[in-house]
């Protein structure tokens, strides 16, 4: 039944059309219900964005997933223009970061922590600190990494000639405050449980 308010005395019989649904009553009248409501689809709402970018990671990380929030893009992408504008192009070693790679990591941080307590040499000197799986900033696409020497490197041209490029991205709102992770820039604003969820979905769902 579409309507709980039709009149039963005069109610016939219903039938589909297309995406309409017919109600016909005695006499010849017909009422038309609205179409229902599409389908709930993930993809609609856009959540990663690809973003254009020097690769400077050794495993072509940011190529592979040269994603971020679309919540952040807009202050990273105005971050490279600035910089940009100032005759410079810098490199990035991550962005969006899957969570099967975050595991990777997680495990590897995990094997340098015991080796160190065991007074063995880290066997993954590059990984400097990972976060769990499924609570990395990257995870939900508000971080990057940059080598140290763009992050130091000053701007020659223009009216921000001598600021380095991590001022430029301050100045954006993307701060390098991660303890023990020097390369690490986070966005000003903390990604929720939820939102990390979210992006991570997302890229499974939409972009995988």
């Amino acid at each position: 039944r579409v309507d709980t308010n039709i009149d039963v005395d005069t109610y016939e019989w219903e039938e589909i059309v297309g995406w309409e649904t017919e109600v016909h009553f005695t006499g010849g009248s017909t009422m038309v219900a609205p179409p229902p409501p599409p389908p709930f689809n993930p993809c609609d709402k856009t959540v990663l964005v690809s973003v254009v970018v020097s690769d400077a990671s050794t495993d072509r990380a940011v190529s592979n997933f040269p994603y971020l929030n679309a919540a952040v893009v807009d202050d990273f992408n105005a971050a490279q223009a600035d910089i940009g504008m100032a005759g410079r192009i810098v490199g990035f070693s991550e962005l969006f970061r899957p969570l099967e790679v975050q595991q990777d990591y997680w495990n590897r941080y995990q094997a340098n922590i015991k080796a160190t307590a065991n007074g063995r040499p880290k066997p993954y000197p590059n990984i400097l600190k990972a976060a769990k799986p499924g609570n990395s900033n990257h995870g939900a696409g508000y971080s990057f990494d940059m080598p140290s020497g763009f992050i130091h490197s000053k701007l020659p041209l223009g009216p921000n000639k001598g600021k380095t490029v991590e001022q430029i991205f301050n100045s954006h709102g993307f701060f390098r405050n991660e303890p023990g992770d020097p390369v690490h820039f986070n966005y000003r604003v903390k990604p929720s449980a939820a939102q990390k969820r979210e992006a991570l979905d997302y890229y499974t769902n939409c972009l995988k």
